[in-house]
């Protein structure tokens, strides 16, 4: 049994020394870079933002990465950040009614810490990811990487938004509430409309949720925090400041088909690769100037029905109203039934007459 003990500890050590972490450091943001890994040849990849600006200080990154691998080897990456993590596997396998979709390009947004940065009151850069990848296969597997900004991160009100998602490329954005007395006057921004429009008959899921970490944005998860909703071509959520005082983030997921939305299990469009393109814009709720106005409207109309049904019955009732006379004919008097009429027998006394003897 020792012996057996020293042979697994040996091989243990003999297979650490021969795995080689490979380090690159001084990767750029917006280059894609393309690198080969085997089993014994861990990447370790460190990126930083050369041209950052105020445009982009306070915006999460987003990597990008496809690959060749297989599922039985697939890669493994892990992106860290000083005080998050986020891992997941290349190929991506997604479940669904009709059966398994491999997707062999995968694009996960970082969680930002929207909470802490207001806390402190000032915004500070966040330090560029940190990912490794690595592989169980014992042949060269080619991947490449990217690391951006998304081309807009923060949702502003009455602006129209246009993107795309995949199920493995899922996006997600940030919106806060603003004040409605740094706004035009009879506005009402403590409640706002989420509006989306698309072209296609893809489905997808659409959820909101709080500015925590982790954000679920997989097919696995996305229904998990908050609340969401189904939607293939238009959808709306109306969302309340109480619920996020902090602001929301709004996750899109494209699902791997349309069952969730057609019930049917198959797919209603003909896109392979399932590329789904959304526009979305965030409008003011009514404010109470018009509920007032919606519900004294309502009443009006209401009461209006009522006056002119009533009117028009009694019109309608004193024009064919017609008063009853009574007219007597002469000598048209009511007769008594013959059945009503009692016979008496009338009794007339009897003479009688006696015989009497002359004499």
């Amino acid at each position: 049994m020792m012996i057996l003990s020293v042979i697994a500890i040996t091989f243990v050590v003999k297979s650490c020394l021969c795995f080689q972490p490979i380090i690159n450091n001084t990767l750029d943001y917006n280059v894609t870079y393309s690198f080969n890994i085997t089993n014994d040849i861990e990447r370790i990849l460190g990126f930083h933002d050369s041209n950052i600006n105020n445009t982009n200080i306070d915006v999460p990154p987003t990597i990008w990465i496809s690959s060749n691998a297989s599922i039985s080897t697939p890669l493994m990456i892990v992106a860290r950040q000083p005080k998050r993590m986020l891992s997941w596997q290349l190929p991506m396998v997604v479940e669904s009614e009709s059966g398994e979709k491999t997707f062999q390009t995968v694009s996960r947004t970082l969680c930002h810490d929207i909470i802490g940065h207001t806390r402190l009151g000032f915004t500070q850069p966040d330090i560029g990811p940190l990912v490794s990848v690595s592989t169980a296969s014992p042949e060269n597997v080619e991947f490449s990487i990217r690391v951006s900004y998304q081309d807009f991160f923060y949702l502003d009100h009455q602006i129209s938004y246009n993107f795309n998602i995949t199920p493995s490329e899922p996006r997600y954005f940030y919106y806060n509430f603003t004040p409605n007395a740094l706004l035009k006057e009879d506005s009402n921004y403590e409640t706002v409309i989420l509006e989306v429009n698309s072209d296609d008959e893809i489905c997808m899921t659409v959820s909101i949720q709080n500015v925590s970490c982790p954000v679920f944005d997989t097919n696995q998860d996305v229904t998990f925090r908050g609340f969401y909703e189904t939607v293939n071509k238009k959808g709306g959520i109306t969302i309340p400041k109480y619920k996020f005082p902090y602001g929301f983030y709004v996750v899109f997921v494209a699902k791997p088909d349309d069952f969730q939305c057609s019930s049917f299990t198959g797919f209603q469009s003909n896109n392979v690769e399932r590329i789904k393109n959304i526009s979305l814009i965030i409008k003011p709720s009514i404010t109470y100037s018009e509920y007032v106005r919606a519900i004294f409207m309502t009443l009006a109309a209401i009461g209006a029905f009522y006056v002119v049904f009533g009117l028009s019955y009694f019109l309608c009732s004193v024009r064919g109203y017609v008063p009853r006379q009574m007219a007597y004919a002469p000598n048209n008097f009511p007769s008594i039934p013959s059945s009503r009429v009692v016979k008496t027998k009338t009794e007339h006394p009897s003479t009688s007459i006696g015989t009497s003897n002359i004499r």
